[in-house]
């Protein structure tokens, strides 16, 4: 199931992750799940992101993207697509997407099971971009939820303590002493998760951050 998938990520054994996110989606296809898909497609953007393999994903995004099961009002996916293009480094691609399908004001961006991770897509997209504004908005809309996890649905996906988003984007937005404070609590609430994966991006990040400041 996806808590099988979230925890071997947790635990960084991508392979077997991998593997059982294939299952889940297998399964989901014989039973008439009609999220399957966008599940497995979640599961594996969030792998490939820790593992900086995001070009990889590039070319099956618009897939993703354009699938008939995706609702509406379900705009994680193309955040993601943005954060990974704009990784990836096709900058001009990434701010397509942001322009296109996504509102200016991200406050306008409506609720749902997966708003937690498509903020935080928004703001892994502002840092590749070096977009201050949006990183500020989006660290404004997270900060109240700083102190939760970054979880995806009934746990599709667990991108660590929503910290490190906020340190992301206090640093992106100009601010690198609060970037450095988010951080410092973001390693050590990645650590409690036992998210061994978001703990070491979230160390990098705070190191990084120090330097700046110190």
């Amino acid at each position: 199931g996806v808590v099988d998938v979230l925890l071997l990520v947790g635990q960084g054994r991508f392979a077997e992750a991998e593997a059982a996110a294939d299952r889940g989606h297998e399964l989901g296809e014989r039973i008439g799940q009609p999220d399957s898909f966008v599940y497995r497609a979640v599961q594996r953007a969030t792998m490939r992101w820790m593992q900086g393999r995001e070009a990889e994903l590039l070319d099956g995004l618009e897939a993703v993207a354009t699938s008939p099961t995706l609702s509406d009002d379900e705009f994680s996916v193309w955040a993601m697509a943005a954060a990974l293009t704009a990784r990836a480094g096709d900058h001009r691609q990434a701010r397509t997407v942001l322009d296109r399908c996504l509102p200016a004001d991200p406050a306008e961006l409506a609720p749902s099971g997966t708003w937690m991770v498509g903020m935080v897509a928004l703001v892994e997209a502002a840092a590749a971009l070096g977009d201050e504004d949006l990183a500020r908005r989006a660290h404004d809309l997270l900060l109240p939820y700083a102190d939760l996890p970054a979880v995806a649905g009934l746990g599709i996906a667990c991108l660590g303590s929503t910290h490190r988003a906020l340190g992301v984007a206090a640093g992106v937005g100009g601010d690198p002493e609060r970037a450095v404070e988010h951080l410092e609590r973001a390693v050590v609430e990645d650590q409690r998760l036992g998210n061994r994966p978001m703990a070491a991006i979230s160390r990098d990040a705070f190191e990084r951050y120090r330097a700046l400041v110190y």
